[in-house]
């Protein structure tokens, strides 16, 4: 529930609380209810905005530094005007403190009568008006019964049994049922990275980026929450997220940003290794490649066995595959890092070191949590030469965090020395896959 102290700042709360316990408290009453109300003179008032102000004056003095919004002046808190509080902040707090203020008591016992009726009768007693905001259905029952209740309470209690919100201007004394919304919810700042490119290592034929942008992830996963005349608007460079929809359903929206905020404390850092082999025109022979790493013939063929037994050896798993792929003259192109969260898809496009007119490779790399084991990860990995429609290889596998996960393109040939040259050779990426133990690349 609401209350009060909630909504106010922190120099009005304090102001608050010192009206409070200094002043005298006076009840009248008003067409048969019982209220009660808080009086204070000029010089009481004049006191209590001092004792704020001097008070917020020192728990920022020592958290300034030198130049730190004082203006064209600079200079420290307290040079020159001891710790006096900027005029337009103890505006402020005198706006409030005589705006804002506690809603009366009310009664009501009520049982299956519409809501219309049963708020109606608890502003007549608060002396408050209501009103109705768009698609309200003011007919549905609702049920009620208490003695000396904040009004605030008592009609955000009605509110919620119909589904709706209460909204309060204390300034004019009402207040408004609302069916539609409006909140802004943020982004965790890892998001942020999304817009960013990410590192090839330096090496000018290697691309990489997020799949989608977080404006349209986001904006779809917040759509399947939404009512038809939901409305949804994200503004990434911000990293904020603002939605207009019923009120019943921004539950479902808080435990969506709840999760996302969750998933952001525990990112996984992810390695790929990018090899460029030349082994002829029959490609890549994994079983052989296996038994150069000690394997017995017929113990599995594949980039898959092979990665299950480079996991059970201890070393670098890219630098034992280099060698095991000597004869292939395999050479490492870039091994770069980057950070991706539950979800996330990550697009690499390799050019070929064959020269301009050399065929490519691309990979998509999707990551997901393994909910039957923790301390893995599921890869999901497709991709192929980026000159054909197909793929040449999709797999998905849950990996350990430091096991390897190997997919190979397949052979592609390319040309030696661009367009006008008939000398061609064939060449095979292989990616190898690994979710590295939380660090910062």
């Amino acid at each position: 529930m609401l209350q009060m102290w909630d909504i106010l700042p922190g120099s009005a709360s304090r102001l608050l609380l010192l009206t409070i316990c200094t002043l005298p408290l006076t009840t009248h009453s008003c067409g048969g209810s019982r209220r009660e109300s808080y009086s204070m003179d000029d010089e009481a008032k004049k006191t209590a905005l001092q004792e704020v102000a001097q008070q917020e004056g020192r728990e920022a003095g020592g958290e300034r530094r030198e130049g730190e919004g004082l203006g064209a002046g600079g200079g420290r808190r307290g040079e020159g005007g001891g710790e006096r509080e900027p005029e337009e902040r103890v505006s402020a707090s005198r706006r409030e403190a005589e705006t804002v203020r506690s809603t009366p008591s009310v009664s009501l016992k009520a049982n299956g009568i519409p809501l219309r009726m049963a708020m109606e009768r608890l502003a007549a007693q608060a002396e408050w008006r209501v009103r109705w905001g768009e698609g309200v259905g003011q007919d549905a029952t609702v049920s009620l019964d208490v003695e000396e209740l904040a009004f605030q309470m008592a009609a955000e209690d009605l509110a919620a049994q119909a589904g709706y919100a209460a909204e309060f201007d204390f300034s004019g004394h009402s207040v408004t049922v609302l069916r539609y919304v409006e909140r802004v919810f943020y982004l965790p700042e890892i998001w942020a990275r999304r817009q960013m490119p990410l590192p090839g290592n330096g090496n000018p034929g290697v691309f990489i980026r997020y799949a989608e942008d977080p404006a349209t992830g986001v904006e779809n996963s917040i759509r399947s929450f939404l009512s038809p005349q939901g409305k949804v608007f994200v503004d990434p460079i911000n990293g904020t997220v603002m939605v207009r929809d019923e009120h019943t359903n921004m539950r479902s929206l808080e435990r969506y940003f709840a999760r996302l905020s969750d998933e952001a404390r525990t990112p996984w850092l992810v390695e790929v290794a990018i090899l460029v082999a030349s082994p002829g025109e029959q490609g890549i022979r994994w079983d052989k490649v296996g038994e150069r790493l000690g394997s017995a013939p017929g113990a599995g063929e594949g980039p898959a066995a092979l990665a299950a037994q480079l996991a059970q050896e201890k070393g670098d798993p890219v630098a034992m595959l280099l060698k095991a792929l000597a004869p292939e003259k395999a050479r490492l192109l870039s091994k770069p890092e980057f950070l991706t969260l539950n979800g996330w898809t990550v697009q690499l496009a390799v050019a070929s070191g064959a020269g301009a007119g050399g065929a490519g490779w691309e990979l998509r790399l999707t990551t997901h949590r393994d909910y039957a084991n923790p301390s893995a990860v599921v890869i999901e990995a497709a991709g192929g030469l980026s000159d054909k429609v197909t793929q040449s290889f999709s797999t998905a596998a849950s990996a350990e965090i430091g096991q390897p996960l190997i997919v190979s393109t397949g052979v592609g040939t390319s040309v030696e020395k661009g367009w006008l040259s008939d000398k061609r050779h064939t060449q095979e990426a292989i990616f190898v896959i690994r979710v590295l133990p939380n660090r910062k690349p």
